[in-house]
């Protein structure tokens, strides 16, 4: 049975309940049967997620990473192909800003996704659910953790991956009647699709 580091984040902004963290909640207590799972809630924070990400994974030394983000304006679960070495001027879960444009000066411009995203996009399908692969995980701290994610992964190898999840019911203060909103259970569907590709 295949070992996977399951990682979401905690809330930021207007993201008053995320719904990646409450997906690594649930598994922690409740673990799938298809595969062995450490399950973590990453800080939303610039300076505190290389070391999160190196101690995590040095930890686990997982067979997989599979790490999780809400992508609220997407109504399609996003099976990210790449990150780039990029830091976007947002502030963190603190109100603090990257303290450059480049995550690191002497890493590759991109960084490609080693787990098997055809495969996550037919299983996740297959579950009856919307599923896309994206080239564009923006610039903020899924980016940046998908990157050193990649990096650490290439030099562990460990196949390494993020998929982008919208929003469910209880994302916001307020309902949104703008965005596609999942429930919380086809969040584990597709989740649990998901770790059947990995087993």
């Amino acid at each position: 049975m295949s070992k996977v580091l399951l990682t979401g984040f905690s809330s930021f902004g207007v993201v008053v309940s995320n719904p990646s963290q409450r997906l690594v909640e649930y598994y922690s207590q409740n673990p799938p049967s298809s595969v062995t799972l450490d399950a973590v809630v990453l800080p939303v924070v610039w300076t505190e997620l290389r070391r999160s990400l190196i101690d995590l994974i040095t930890k686990a030394s997982p067979d997989y990473v599979l790490m999780l983000g809400v992508a609220a304006s997407r109504n399609y679960w996003s099976v990210e192909t790449r990150a780039k070495n990029v830091a976007g001027n947002i502030p963190d879960a603190l109100g603090t800003y990257p303290e450059s444009s480049i995550l690191d000066l002497h890493g590759n411009e991109i960084e490609n996704v080693t787990l098997p995203v055809d495969a996550l996009i037919t299983a996740i399908s297959a579950a009856g659910l919307p599923a896309q692969s994206s080239n564009d995980a923006g610039s903020y701290l899924c980016n940046a953790a998908l990157y050193r994610g990649l990096q650490i992964g290439r030099q562990m190898d460990i196949p390494t991956g993020f998929l982008h999840i919208p929003a469910d019911q209880e994302t916001y203060a307020q309902d949104n009647p703008e965005l596609a909103c999942f429930t919380f259970d086809q969040h584990m569907k597709a989740l649990e699709a998901s770790f059947e590709v990995l087993q």
